[in-house]
Formats: structure tokens, C-alpha cells, sequence
């Protein structure tokens, strides 16, 4: 039983390069950058950072549980640690994310996920398009937030973006059926 709890800590031992293939592929921007910065593919970024901030923020509110009640929010909305922990961690995980995309780094392998058959069968024009709209409508929302003040006051980091790009990658990943080749 422990041998198995060890495993699946870290699953990342048993991982193979083809896991890491899910879309979008890092690599291959829309936007051509010179230099170092040619290889940035902020559509993946977005992908791959939501896990890691939405992980980050329920590690927070789950800290909390003892205080709900009483000093704190159960609403992870309104819960101040809670917005503020995802706020951080939606400014510093996707420049983190850029930086290794930068530096050629393989981080897709400490990313919880695996790419299944369905997830290699997806056209990458189609998930960048869906990522490309969601996000474009994340931006809107959150220059919609800055410019009328709307939400809380600590809410100044653009999670909206992000959250938005992954929703359209996950919506595309269930609701969209390519057929097969």
C-alpha cells in the first residue's frame, strides 16, 4: 500500500515524451517573437499554468477549513487568502511557464496530465483557435473589471485570462469531437 502512495506521488517516473503531447504543443506561437523569446507560446502557457494556479488556490482555502466560521470565508470567492493566493499564483506561475519556455525547458513532465488518444487526435488549429477566442474574452472581462472597478480591490491580476483559456481548452477537449483519422 505505501509502495503504491509513493507511485503515484511521483507519477511523473512514469511518464514517456508522447504523455506530454497534449494540445496546444509549446512551440509554436501565433506570434512571431525575435531571438530567445521566438519559441514563447502563451496559448500552451495558458493551459498548462491553470492546474498549477488552481491547485495553489485550493491548497490555500483548504488550509483554512478549521477557520471557516469564524475568521474566515468558506466562499472561496469572498475569501480574501483565497483570492489573493490564486491572484499571486495567476502573475507568477505563467511567467514561470514562459521562462522555461524560453529556456527549452521540458516542464509538461511535472504537469499532472497525460495525453490520451482522444487528447492526440485533437487538431492543434482547432484547440489554439478555441484557447485564442476564450482568452480574448478573459481579456475582455478583466479590462471590463479594471476600467469600472468592478470585484474585489485585490483583484488586479489577470485570472481572467487564464481561467478564461483554460475553460475554452476544456470546452473544446469535451464538447468538440474531431473525427477520426
Amino acid at each position: 500500500m505505501g509502495r503504491m502512495a509513493l507511485d503515484s506521488l511521483l507519477y511523473w517516473k512514469h511518464k514517456q515524451p508522447l504523455d506530454n503531447q497534449w494540445r496546444p504543443v509549446p512551440g509554436q506561437p501565433s506570434v512571431k517573437l525575435p531571438g530567445t523569446f521566438e519559441q514563447l507560446d502563451v496559448k500552451a502557457m495558458v493551459v498548462d499554468a491553470a492546474p498549477i494556479v488552481g491547485s495553489v488556490a485550493a491548497a490555500t482555502h483548504i488550509s483554512q477549513v478549521r477557520s471557516f466560521g469564524t475568521t474566515a470565508s468558506a466562499n472561496p470567492f469572498t475569501n480574501v487568502k483565497t483570492v489573493a493566493a490564486l491572484n499571486r499564483a495567476a502573475t507568477r506561475v505563467p511567467l514561470l511557464l514562459l521562462l522555461c519556455q524560453a529556456a527549452d525547458l521540458n516542464y509538461r513532465t511535472y504537469i499532472p496530465r497525460w495525453a490520451n488518444e482522444r487528447e492526440l487526435e485533437r487538431d492543434e488549429e482547432s484547440v489554439r483557435e478555441h484557447v485564442g477566442i476564450a482568452m480574448e474574452n478573459g481579456a475582455a472581462l478583466y479590462l471590463t473589471r479594471m476600467i469600472c472597478k468592478l470585484g474585489a480591490k485585490t483583484f488586479r491580476a489577470p485570472v481572467d485570462i487564464l481561467v478564461f483559456g483554460a475553460f475554452g481548452d476544456m470546452v473544446q477537449r469535451n464538447f468538440v469531437h474531431t473525427p477520426a483519422v
